[in-house]
């Protein structure tokens, strides 16, 4: 889907369904261009389950991570749609899953931060 963009009157939409693990958890990045109008976006699964959606206002670049969705159906709907007559492009696209990132070592290895207290009779 990325490189792909489009200028319409409200209603425009590009729009892809993905194939991915049922019962998965998924995030998606993606960053576009805005030249004209509000661009409603949304992660969804495609069995009408979760759905992540935001909007973005024209700007020259906006970066997009949504929220945790999870698929039963096996299949998300990948969509952005402009509310108003408009244009936009999307750059670049990338849905991936949650679990990728809880199994990963190296968050593992992070450390923790530590919270300093200060002494109020220091002050």
């Amino acid at each position: 889907m990325g490189g792909q963009g489009m200028a319409a009157q409200a209603g425009g939409r590009l729009w892809q369904t993905i194939g991915v693990q049922p019962g998965g958890r998924y995030l998606m990045y993606a960053k576009i261009s805005v030249a004209r109008g509000t661009v409603a976006w949304s992660l969804a699964d495609s069995s009408k389950g979760m759905e992540s959606r935001g909007a973005s206002k024209p700007s020259q670049m906006s970066e997009i991570i949504s929220d945790v969705v999870e698929s039963r159906s096996g299949y998300l709907d990948i969509a952005f749609e402009l509310t108003e007559g408009g244009g936009f492009r999307v750059i670049d696209v990338i849905v991936t899953p949650v679990d990728a990132f809880e199994n990963s070592q190296h968050l593992s290895r992070c450390p923790v931060p530590q919270l300093i207290q200060r002494n109020p009779a220091s002050r």
